[in-house]
């Protein structure tokens, strides 16, 4: 399976929409969150990430993403392309 990973840090209180965020809509996404708070938006359900918890998803379900934290968001994100 071909897999990239890197960190991600977002700044307090930052919102993403799916445009501002997304390279490719054919993705499987693994999201650790290392520090922090991640709020993930798919469809019409919200779900609160806090340090320690890990998520996986397909990037064409969600819709937005962000950090409603006070202090920066700490993440471990690791891309792999659908079916690879």
């Amino acid at each position: 399976k071909r897999m990239q990973g890197c960190i991600v840090t977002l700044k307090p209180g930052c919102d993403y929409s799916k445009e501002e965020f997304l390279f490719s809509h054919d993705r499987d996404d693994f999201v650790y969150v290392l520090a922090g708070e991640l709020d993930i938006e798919s469809g019409e359900k919200r779900y609160r990430l806090e340090q320690g918890d890990a998520a996986y998803f397909s990037l064409h379900d969600m819709e937005a993403m962000g950090n409603p934290g006070e202090a920066p968001a700490q993440l471990l994100w690791i891309v792999s392309p659908s079916g690879a």
